[in-house]
């Protein structure tokens, strides 16, 4: 049989009205326990004609079992427009495998239905933190960068107390914070853990980490100091914030060194949080351990440290070092030698102490903190720096 040719043209036109899920945004590395992320989708009008008054479904299942959902309306979306629409966040309470599915809904007369929805997988998980830039959820101050000049604990980056430089500069007052915290609202229990590797010059020059129920006040949870060379996961227990019902916990890192030289300093990766209990190397319940250590090695010194921030806008802190336990005075006195404040008159124990000085009320200008300590074996111990206000 001959071949015959025939011509054939094929002309597609555009429906007259067909909506489309072009794609969904969750989290790129995936979600956090117990941190609000957002979540969105962005939508198309594939058709000739405008699209009015419909609605657009984001739905999340976790075990078989829906664990969120939310809607947005669209009054219009115009034909070869687009819209990115934002659901509410989101804060998953189980770490495993997330189904997330968003699907468009009351679109009358939408020709096609199957490009009406989209689902994707993705996971929930422990990490909170793993220092890779951008650090926008974190507050850094005196040092405190992201860095990968030295390998974190899977060689990327990690947090370092002088970003990656060393050794670290002396009087240092370096503050990492969490800015958003942990929800604490439906949780029972809350966990903590976060790796370090560290050299510092002595004793003196310390890492602290403070936990905070309104992010102002901060208590005491670990300290490290020395040598420890090879990565080392701590853990830090968060229970007293959950029966306090403070609606949130905040966390800090804080570096302090003294004026005879530094080392390579600290280096932190991977917080995590866990709702059920975490248990340390040893396999015992961390809750009071390391705070028990930091306090049975006091500081080798009498030691005022310069504040920080300095200069500073209206508030700032000084903290101080006491060998053994004495009578205490933190005087604040303006340029004239005139006592503007009294921060503290007391007695207290060995340790590290800080005070925070509210000075609103107070002009511009130079001003000095005394720290006057008196021991019980007669040995007084007096000195005073200088900081200047600046509004």
């Amino acid at each position: 049989a001959a071949d015959v040719e025939v011509d054939v043209s094929l002309t597609v036109n555009r429906p007259v009205y067909d909506l489309r899920i072009d794609s969904v945004a969750t989290p790129q590395r995936g979600f956090t326990l117990l941190a609000r992320s957002d979540v969105g989708c962005r939508i198309e009008n594939a058709g000739l004609e405008p699209m009015t008054d419909f609605d657009v479904v984001c739905r999340m299942n976790q075990n078989d079992d829906a664990v969120y959902i939310d809607t947005c309306h669209i009054d219009v979306l115009q034909s070869g427009g687009s819209a990115f629409l934002a659901f509410h966040s989101f804060k998953p309470m189980t770490v495993g495998d997330l189904e997330c599915s968003v699907v468009i809904i009351n679109a009358e007369s939408d020709y096609n239905d199957f490009n009406d929805s989209l689902q994707i997988t993705t996971g929930v998980s422990n990490l909170v933190e793993s220092f890779e830039p951008p650090g926008d959820r974190w507050r850094l101050q005196g040092g405190w960068d992201f860095t990968e000049r030295m390998n974190g604990r899977d060689d990327g980056f990690s947090a370092h107390v002088n970003g990656g430089l060393f050794p670290y500069p002396e009087n240092m007052n370096a503050v990492m914070t969490f800015l958003p915290g942990f929800e604490t609202a439906g949780v029972d229990t809350l966990f903590a853990t976060f790796w370090t590797r560290y050299v510092t010059a002595d004793s003196n020059d310390m890492c602290f980490v403070e936990a905070s129920g309104d992010s102002s006040s901060w208590s005491l949870l670990d300290a490290f100091t020395g040598v420890q060379p090879a990565w080392k996961r701590h853990v830090l227990n968060l229970n007293d914030y959950v029966q306090q019902d403070s609606g949130r916990v905040w966390l800090r890192f804080r570096f302090v060194s003294d004026d005879a030289g530094g080392s390579i300093g600290v280096l932190i990766d991977e917080l995590s949080v866990y709702t059920e209990t975490v248990r340390d190397e040893s396999g015992s319940d961390p809750e009071t351990q390391v705070r028990r250590e930091f306090i049975a090695s006091p500081p080798a010194e009498w030691r005022l440290q310069q504040n920080y921030p300095n200069p500073f806008n209206s508030s700032t802190s000084i903290a101080y070092l006491l060998p053994r336990s004495a009578l205490v005075r933190l005087l604040i006195f303006d340029i004239h030698g005139r006592c503007v404040a009294k921060l503290f008159q007391g007695r207290q124990n060995a340790g590290r102490h800080e005070k925070a000085w509210d000075a609103s009320q107070q002009p511009s200008g130079v001003y000095f903190y005394v720290l006057d300590a008196a021991a019980d074996d007669g040995h007084r111990f007096r000195m005073r720096k200088k900081m200047m206000l600046l509004k």
